[in-house]
């Protein structure tokens, strides 16, 4: 069974309404270590678009808790969760890793372009946790 979408797939995915989304890495946190998740040594990165018009784009940036059996991806804590009030309680406006795009193909460019997603390595949204597990496996060499 084949995982990955074409571009073209991926663009039909998201004009009928359906999420596409890819895993975009690990960073290793060993070297930097504080604050209140100093215990957890990676983070990861993924990309998902929505929607119809607006497209919405996220891009997560999230505390790897994974145990090589959870990958529930939604469920892991984001590195900073964004406040769109200062400490002032001035508004800072939306949240920068949430951009809209009138068209699909919008969408998916600012993705590749910007944060370096595959024009080849798209899945549907439901898979991006498997997608996690295999990206853990080569990470940690565990099989």
């Amino acid at each position: 069974m084949r995982r990955y979408l074409t571009r073209g797939e991926a663009l039909a995915a998201v004009r009928r309404g359906a999420g596409v989304g890819q895993f975009l890495g690990f960073e290793d946190r060993t070297a930097n270590q504080e604050g209140s998740w100093s215990e957890c040594p990676r983070t990861l990165r993924y990309v998902e678009v929505y929607g119809v018009r607006p497209v919405k784009v996220f891009l997560s940036y999230k505390f790897d808790i994974g145990d090589g059996r959870f990958a529930d991806l939604g469920e892991f804590p984001d590195v900073e969760e964004w406040d769109p009030m200062d400490d002032d309680g001035n508004y800072r406006g939306e949240d920068p890793s949430v951009r809209s795009f009138e068209d699909p193909e919008q969408a998916l460019a600012w993705a590749e372009n910007v944060h370096g997603a595959s024009t080849s390595r798209w899945v549907n949204e439901s898979m991006l946790g498997d997608e996690y597990l295999d990206a853990l496996r080569v990470w940690t060499g565990i099989r």
